[in-house]
Parts: C-alpha cells; sequence; structure tokens
C-alpha cells in the first residue's frame, strides 16, 4: 500500500481532512505499527473506552513494546484517550486518598516516553519510573493497566540509554511479583 505521506503530502491541509475524515479503527487494526496512520489516528479527539474497544487497547499495547519510539509514543497517545480506570480495590489497608481515584499509569508512561533521551532528562525519566513502580507496589494498579505496563517496559528495553535500566527492570520485578499466576504465564511467554 503506498503511503500518500511518502508522496510528499503529509503537511498538506486536504490531505490532513482526508486522512482525519477516512481514520477508522478498522484501517488501523491491519496496520497498527504505521506511524502515519497513528498520527491520523491521534488526530481525532474521540475517547474509547477497554470494554467497547478491548482489539485497539490490545494492538496500542503490543505497540508499546515495539523498537520504534514515535510508534510507542504514538500509542500511548491513542491509549491515553481510553477511559482512565480507578485503582483496584485492596484487601490491605490503603489510604482514603486511592479509592475511587483514577490511576495515572497511562499519563505516567506517556510522560516518560515523552521526555527525550538525555542526561539532562534521565531524572524525568527514572522518576516516572519510580512512579509507576510505586503504584505496583501497592497493589492498586488495575489489572488491564499491569499487562500494559509490562509490556511498556519491554520497549524501555530498546531504548540504548543505560542510565534507566535499573529503574527498568526493578520495575519489570514489581509488575511480575504482582501479578496473578495467569498473567505471569502470559507475560512471560
Amino acid at each position: 500500500m503506498m503511503s500518500l505521506e511518502n508522496l510528499g503530502f503529509s503537511d498538506d491541509v486536504l490531505f490532513n481532512t482526508w486522512a482525519t475524515s477516512n481514520m477508522s479503527i478498522k484501517a488501523l487494526l491491519k496496520q497498527p505499527a504505521d506511524v502515519f496512520l497513528l498520527k491520523a489516528f491521534n488526530a481525532k479527539q474521540e475517547k474509547y473506552t477497554f470494554s467497547e474497544h478491548k482489539e485497539l487497547a490490545q494492538a496500542m499495547q503490543a505497540n508499546i513494546a515495539k523498537p520504534s519510539r514515535q510508534v510507542r509514543l504514538q500509542s500511548l497517545q491513542v491509549l491515553s484517550r481510553f477511559q482512565v480506570l480507578k485503582y483496584s480495590e485492596s484487601t490491605e489497608e490503603v489510604s482514603e486518598n486511592y479509592k475511587d481515584q483514577p490511576c495515572p499509569c497511562i499519563k505516567a508512561m506517556l510522560d516518560f516516553e515523552t521526555y527525550e533521551i538525555s542526561f539532562e532528562t534521565e531524572k524525568n525519566k527514572e522518576l516516572e519510573l519510580q512512579r509507576l513502580e510505586v503504584i505496583v507496589n501497592s497493589g492498586l494498579m488495575p489489572r488491564e493497566y499491569l499487562e500494559m505496563l509490562y509490556h511498556f517496559l519491554v520497549g524501555c528495553l530498546w531504548i540504548k540509554f543505560t542510565p534507566i535500566f535499573d529503574a527498568v527492570a526493578n520495575c519489570i520485578a514489581a509488575v511480575i511479583k504482582k501479578a496473578d499466576e495467569e498473567l505471569q504465564l502470559r507475560i512471560v511467554e
């Protein structure tokens, strides 16, 4: 399939109008890692739910484990338009501050990916990973986000920036430790 972006039309107003109006979930699901399609899809401002758009969420989850930063970033932008899930119920005593509150997992992953890779932003990237690790260790992260976070962390291993590897490894360990048996088996396949 020939991409109109390759023909030099990506900045054209008419092209952007065409791409926005003709972009559908079905088209994106056929080629979920196509950065051009992801950008066109992100031009739409629709909201989604995990229950109604499970295939789209799974495709984006697979994308955030890929080596391309642009694919990960655009996929996280799609995921950020999904209804934010609330913290899970816990059997442990938890602060009232977390009950019925939205879990900022996708926002933290998007913030991490948005920061450019440099020694100036190294601390920001590490702080986002530590924030995610704390949420995982609290046992309050929704199961859907736990699996998504694992895929995101696998994608982080493609980043050739050694200073963040320890934080990524610690977060992966926390995810595996908190995952139920079924999820553990699925993520280590």
